[in-house]
């Protein structure tokens, strides 16, 4: 994709193999209101990551404590099945850390259920709150 995209004058690529980078070929005849022309002013911003916060928790999702987190997943699974990738973008906490160590005590202690419950490593697995 970014070969085709240097080949028809997009990009413009800088060094070579794995440490390639590209950059807007700003030379190309861009209409006014383009979307290259209005992504260009941005490209280059940095954004502000340290300041992630949770709008149920209100405050970072990397400081909440285990019984907090276990708390949310069981909340965010209530009302429909999630993935594990689902659950680990709304947490940020890698999907191999969930399964192993959150989504497994939840499912032992009888707070998720499977969507797949006589396969656990079934590639679509999904879990959600079971009901009491």
């Amino acid at each position: 994709m970014l070969k085709d995209l240097c080949s028809q004058g997009y990009l413009n690529p800088e060094n070579k193999g794995r440490w390639t980078s590209y950059h807007l070929n700003k030379g190309i005849g861009l209409k006014q209101g383009s979307l290259f022309e209005n992504l260009d002013g941005h490209l280059n911003e940095k954004m502000d990551t340290s300041d992630k916060k949770d709008g149920h928790l209100g405050r970072n999702m990397q400081e909440i404590k285990s019984s907090e987190l276990k708390s949310y997943i069981v909340e965010i699974c209530s009302s429909k099945y999630l993935t594990i990738e689902e659950i680990a973008v709304k947490t940020r906490r890698t999907s191999k850390y969930l399964k192993n160590k959150i989504v497994s005590q939840l499912l032992k202690d009888g707070l998720l259920e499977r969507l797949y419950p006589t396969t656990p490593n079934h590639p679509n697995q999904a879990y959600k709150k079971k009901q009491q």
